[in-house]
C-alpha cells in the first residue's frame, strides 16, 4: 500500500489532474501528470469494469501500487494519475515501473 502522503485520495484533485495535465498514452492505459506544490510524487489509479472481472481490477491496483513504489525516490513534485484500460491486465510490475520512469523523465 503506499502512504497516505503519496495518494491521490481526493476527487477533485483526480479531476485537476486529469483535466489540466499532460496526457500520455502508454501500455497502461492514459496517464496524466500535473505539477504539485508537497516537494514529493503523488499517485492515483482509475480502474473501471471494463478491464475485468473484480479479480482482474484489483490485481491490475496491485501491480501499479507495486511499480509507484518503485519510483517513489525520484524526487519530482508530480501527481500522477493512470486511467488503465484493459490491455493493462497483461503488463508485469516491472513492465509498468518501467512506464513510469518514462513518463517521468518527460
Amino acid at each position: 500500500m503506499l502512504s497516505v502522503q503519496h495518494r491521490i485520495t481526493r476527487g477533485d484533485e483526480y479531476r485537476r489532474v486529469l483535466s489540466t495535465g499532460k496526457k500520455t498514452r502508454t501500455a497502461l492505459g492514459l496517464v496524466s501528470t500535473a505539477h504539485n506544490s508537497l516537494g514529493h510524487l503523488r499517485f492515483g489509479f482509475i480502474v473501471s469494469k471494463a478491464v475485468g472481472n473484480a479479480v482482474v481490477r484489483n490485481r491490475v491496483k496491485r501491480r501499479l501500487r507495486a511499480a509507484a513504489r518503485g519510483v517513489l525516490a525520484t524526487s519530482v513534485s508530480l501527481d500522477v494519475v493512470v486511467r488503465s484500460t484493459p490491455e493493462a491486465a497483461g503488463v508485469s510490475v516491472s513492465e509498468a515501473e518501467a512506464v513510469f520512469r518514462e513518463v517521468l523523465r518527460r
